[in-house]
């Protein structure tokens, strides 16, 4: 263990039946400042070993933006996963959602949920549900 990679660290993860989602830990003022996705992160997107991208906050225009673009323009389809981001009791604990749409018929289970966010059919908001008729 004393050695392990990211990749490794993923993989556990996933023999562990869980979701790896990759969470941002710098903030990015210009694309040459992306560093994270230059090295074994990118690779481990590329082959497949992580099943999110975490967005804090929803500003839409924030700090996930151009790692989104960079992983967009590698020709990655990337899910996004929502997270509050909460550091102080300024923001509300689940201030983002995360929703995954289960296939018709197929009960609510921590294991289908999971599948779903895998498939990518997820959208994250900060705002209420709303279901029109």
């Amino acid at each position: 263990m004393d050695n392990w990679t990211l990749s490794d660290w993923c993989d556990q993860c996933h023999r562990k039946g869980g979701l790896v989602v990759w969470t941002r830990t710098k903030t990015a003022d210009v694309p040459e400042e992306i560093t994270f996705l230059a090295g074994e992160a990118l690779a481990d997107f590329v082959l497949g070993k992580v099943d999110a991208f975490e967005v804090a906050g929803l500003i839409w225009c924030s700090w996930e933006t151009p790692e989104w673009y960079h992983l967009l323009n590698s020709g990655l389809r990337v899910t996004f996963v929502g997270a509050s981001d909460k550091d102080s009791n300024l923001l509300a604990l689940g201030y983002a959602r995360t929703y995954a749409h289960l296939a018709p018929g197929e009960p609510f289970s921590y294991a289908n949920w999971i599948e779903a966010v895998r498939a990518g059919r997820t959208f994250v908001t900060n705002g209420p549900l709303c279901r029109l008729p």
